[in-house]
């Protein structure tokens, strides 16, 4: 196995996950709270975000330093035009359907109520890329990215990694701070003159959630350039930072499960409260990100040489999770598989709506079927060359006809 497999099983691993989140039952299920977003704030979208930016400097760093910068440009393109594809037609898919059911509206009203008060606003303003339908915004998000990243694997690769890093972190923080919002405001009025309704509506905004892929490009990037040492940034001589991230880890927990279950005292929480603000990232969704993310690439990279005997535990067991050949196949085709997990997820919502509310042992039967269901979509595309090869002509059949002698 190559040393950067195992990023394909964190890329299904997390889409494994988004879809057990994101399923739609009516009332909680057991099985949705097995996850390690219960023990934090961290969430499935953040390492895949970062995951995306870390292959995409994996993957094409190698074409600018071997002089191909004009093909590669291309690729990323062509990669970003393919992912806007998908989005049209998981749009297509979605509002087709709800113009075709009649009670459609009753069911995924919550997920797209812009295009039940107004088809053709919402038909364009997706088109556009401006409003999206809940679980598809993702998509437009990680487009905006693909459409920079030629510009910002050149700084990196000139050595200017730390302005550009400066420049992500300067972005985030000013909408931590809130300048972003009169450029939201001007938006929305000018739409507003089209559409009374008219609205930006995003799960993440894009201009803080890129300190993730930018991140991860860099590290992809130096990577490639054989400038990021990960057995020394991440060696058992690194110990005590280690166990600062895990401190930090813990500490977000606790807090974490008080919020949940109640026994924090409330001023505690209503101090940390305008700090945990998902759509904009906030500073403790970052801080326990890059906590939780030094802890797990520790006890992979360190955690075999340790003594410690739950430290060595803990390297053999995440070694074997997400090494998973289920979870690399899917992150191998991880855009199939997000986008056949969006259909899967408005499906369940209009099923749960027409026949539920569904019993704790249907709902988990549901999620574990749709978990394993996750491999159709890997599969088609990985065969996708044999599918649509056309068949063989078989040969005519000539029959050799006698010839008589005179």
């Amino acid at each position: 196995m190559k040393r950067y497999d195992i990023i394909d099983g964190f890329r299904g691993y997390f889409l494994v996950f988004m879809l057990v989140n994101h399923l739609p039952f009516t009332g909680s299920s057991w099985i949705v709270h097995v996850n390690h977003g219960e023990l934090g704030f961290m969430e499935d979208v953040q390492g895949f975000i970062f995951i995306s930016g870390l292959v995409v400097g994996l993957t094409h760093a190698r074409g600018y330093l071997s002089g191909k910068a004009t093909a590669t440009d291309s690729r990323i393109l062509a990669r970003a035009r393919l992912l806007y594809i998908y989005s049209l037609a998981l749009l297509a898919l979605l509002f087709g359907a709800a113009m075709l059911f009649p009670d459609a509206e009753a069911y995924w009203h919550a997920a797209f109520p812009a295009f039940f008060q107004d088809r053709s606003m919402a038909s364009i303003t997706s088109l556009l890329l401006l409003y999206q339908p809940n679980y598809l915004d993702i998509l437009p998000q990680y487009i905006f990215y693909l459409l920079l990243s030629p510009w910002l694997i050149r700084l990196v690769l000139d050595g200017k990694h730390m302005q550009v890093m400066a420049a992500s972190i300067m972005a985030w923080f000013a909408v931590q701070l809130g300048l972003h919002l009169p450029l939201i405001a001007g938006i929305e009025t000018a739409g507003q003159v089209l559409d009374p309704h008219f609205a930006l509506l995003s799960g993440f905004n894009p201009l803080a959630w890129q300190i993730l892929f930018i991140a991860g490009l860099i590290i992809g990037i130096r990577l490639n350039q054989g400038s990021f040492d990960l057995d020394q940034i991440f060696g058992p001589a690194r110990r005590q930072l280690f166990k600062l991230a895990l401190g930090i880890c813990l500490f977000f927990m606790v807090y974490r499960l008080g919020i949940k279950y109640h026994f924090l005292p409330e001023m505690l929480v209503t101090r940390l409260q305008p700090y945990i603000n998902r759509n904009e990232f906030g500073p403790v969704y970052l801080l326990n990100f890059a906590a939780a993310g030094y802890v797990v690439t520790w006890l992979l990279i360190a955690g075999k040489s340790e003594h410690a005997l739950p430290i060595r535990a803990a390297h053999r067991l995440l070694q074997a999770i997400f090494n998973l050949r289920f979870l690399r196949f899917l992150g191998q085709h991880s855009l199939q598989v997000y986008s056949y997990h969006v259909g899967l997820i408005y499906l369940v919502m209009a099923l749960d709506h027409i026949y539920g509310p569904f019993t704790e042992g249907s709902k988990t039967m549901i999620t574990l079927t749709g978990v394993a269901s996750l491999i159709i979509p890997a599969w088609l595309h990985a065969n996708r060359h044999v599918l649509l090869a056309p068949l063989p002509v078989p040969k005519r059949a000539t029959s050799r006809i006698p010839t008589t002698r005179n």
